[in-house]
């Protein structure tokens, strides 16, 4: 039997993913300025028999609006329907707890299974980001509007 958890972000809760999974750090997004902002934002991680399967969170722009985020393991592939219900539980909870009316996430178009699990959880596509990520790759701008 499959013991899951869901706890507060830590440090060594990103150290573990960096480690494990380098290409979570989206070409150098988690520098230190940047993980000080998630670890002080709402954010969670996601463990499966004590191993992290993801991390993921929201960082609140303005009262209404927040911007999503998700980094996840290898051990995904194993667990994602935990991931789902997990990330729907947490985008429950925040909506309620800061009134929020709208939640963004920017997700490669290149990757399909980041847009299909996007889908999955109510977000829509808003528009097309050309050249957008730092190689010069399309994004998508995704939302779940309450």
């Amino acid at each position: 039997m499959t013991n899951y958890e869901i706890r507060p972000l830590g440090r060594a809760d990103i150290t573990t993913l960096l480690e494990s999974t380098p290409e979570a750090n989206l070409w150098g997004y988690m520098d230190e300025t940047k993980i000080e902002t998630l670890l002080m934002a709402d954010s969670w991680t996601g463990l499966a028999n004590g191993q992290i399967v993801a991390c993921g969170g929201i960082v609140r722009i303005w009262p209404g609006l927040a911007e999503a985020w998700i980094a996840v393991t290898p051990l995904v592939r194993q667990y994602p329907v935990f991931v789902v219900r997990a990330v729907k539980e947490f985008l429950t909870v925040v909506t309620g707890a800061y009134g929020l009316r709208r939640i963004e996430a920017h997700v490669n178009a290149g990757f399909y299974q980041a847009v299909v699990f996007a889908e999955r959880l109510g977000f829509k596509i808003d528009a097309r980001l050309l050249k957008y990520g730092p190689n010069g790759e399309t994004f998508y701008l995704m939302s779940l509007v309450m």
